[in-house]
């Protein structure tokens, strides 16, 4: 299937996923009656003892998402709440030693919803929203200096340099297409996010 056939695709998807939650009661359906799991996600390159908090330096998220069994695959519904945090290249740097290039320290707290259709030849269709803030109102000062002194490294030195409080709202959708299979152990399933 050439790029913009399946594009067209994942747009008709959307539409079709769009128009069916606005038609009906679909996720008070998926969450009474769907199989719950509970996610709770952490994103830190110190728990492997490398001491280094380089750009990206850390992410929570806790989710709950539903799932639910229906004639042609799954459709499941779910929340999340998260903070992810970024500080410059070298989080020992005093802020007057920072660099022009350095990404700015910025803490990002959100809560946000998802929803996402699984048909049974593989393809799949998911979007979801998050709200939430960035800047001091995220905490990410507290949190890692708080998870610094309990894994006992060395402090960050900048955070007072961090990107002011702002709002923010982020949209998330994607889509792969059905398994092409080359083979008995070899299948491919194109997709964009």
């Amino acid at each position: 299937m050439r790029a913009p056939v399946y594009f067209v695709c994942l747009l008709a998807g959307w539409l079709k996923l769009t128009s069916a939650l606005a038609t009906t009661d679909a996720i008070p359906e998926i969450v009474a009656a769907g199989r719950a799991t509970t996610t709770f996600d952490i994103d830190n390159d110190s728990l492997l003892l490398n001491r280094a908090d380089g750009q990206y330096t850390s992410g929570l998220r806790f989710t709950q998402n539903y799932r639910l069994r229906q004639d042609d695959g799954w459709v499941s519904a779910g929340w999340r709440i998260g903070q992810q945090l970024y500080t410059a290249k070298d989080a020992q740097l005093t802020p007057e030693l920072l660099g022009a290039l350095d990404r700015p320290y910025a803490g990002w707290l959100y809560g946000g919803l998802t929803y996402r259709v699984e048909h049974a030849d593989g393809s799949e269709t998911a979007f979801g929203l998050d709200a939430g803030c960035l800047g001091p109102c995220a905490l990410g000062r507290q949190t890692q200096e708080a998870f610094h002194h309990l894994l006992r490294q060395p402090q960050p030195h900048a955070w007072s340099t961090q990107l002011s409080t702002e709002l923010g709202v982020v949209a998330h959708f994607g889509g792969r297409g059905p398994y092409w299979r080359f083979g008995r152990s070899v299948d491919l399933r194109p997709g964009v996010a």
